[in-house]
């Protein structure tokens, strides 16, 4: 992690001026073109990050945005088994969890609403722990439970000037997508009383068939943004929806179009 040692020190003493110290570390660091190795410091100061993330509240900008962007620097361009040490220690801090978890429901809210760079960091953030915990088994200390209907109407309805946003709930689904929501760490909730599933709603559990056209409109719309990196998640998430229908019912999954399009 390039070297955190004299930025480390600073930390410890200077909370006032965290939230420029980070936004500094993070430059450094976006200087290295290589993969670095966590050493004990740099998760000494992990793990503060963390803690302190869990005292936040979701509209203390100032602070998260440096680090979430922190965290989520040492989850994607460090060593592979860096990144399982410190998706370890960043699963361990349930304040953290609780916060996201805070933050992803905050998407549809109209007041008190986090700015939105930070929504992005906070779906980023949970899609990056949700496959790190999947592919290392690692321990789940608190769960992440999240409603289905309430993102896809994040996505149906996006706000104004967000093709980030979207582009990030989309790589979150992505990755649910592609664990068949068997994460251990992000729990799909209903929202409110449901009516008694279909049969082929029962094939796709847990989605229903409404959720997934949902998706693929939503989808659509997105897309006519004619966004690059908007599409690129749009298309991502679509390949992913599609080997999901084609392993739950390949009945589905090759008459894709006709199941998506008709009740």
């Amino acid at each position: 992690m390039g070297h955190p040692h004299q930025e480390s020190s600073l930390f410890f003493t200077a909370s006032g001026n965290l939230p420029l110290l980070l936004s500094l570390l993070s430059l450094m660091q976006l200087r290295n073109v290589s993969e670095q190795e966590l050493d004990s410091v740099a998760m000494k100061l992990l793990h503060q990050v963390s803690k302190l993330c869990g005292k936040c509240s979701p509209t203390d900008v100032d602070i998260l945005q440096p680090s979430f962007n922190f965290l989520y620097w040492s989850l994607h361009q460090t060593t592979p088994s860096s990144q399982k040490r410190a998706a370890a220690v960043l699963l361990s801090s349930t304040g953290l969890m609780e916060l996201l978890e805070k933050m992803l429901a905050l998407t549809l809210a109209k007041a008190d609403s986090p700015r939105t760079a930070l929504l992005c960091s906070a779906w980023l953030l949970t899609a990056s722990f949700s496959a790190q915990q999947h592919k290392g088994s690692l321990q789940v200390h608190q769960t992440l439970s999240v409603e289905m209907d309430q993102v896809l109407k994040a996505l149906s309805f996006p706000k104004k000037k967000a093709a980030l946003l979207s582009a990030a709930i989309l790589c979150f689904l992505r990755t649910a997508l592609r664990q068949s929501f068997s994460s251990a760490l992000v729990a799909l909730v209903p929202s409110g009383a449901q009516p008694l599933p279909a049969t082929k709603d029962t094939v796709l559990a847990p989605l229903r068939m409404s959720q997934v056209r949902s998706l693929v409109i939503g989808l659509q719309n997105l897309l006519v943004q004619k966004d690059p990196l908007l599409s690129q998640a749009c298309v991502g998430c679509l390949e992913a929806l599609l080997d999901y229908l084609d392993a739950r019912s390949p009945d589905i999954g090759r008459n894709s179009p006709h199941y998506l399009m008709f009740p």
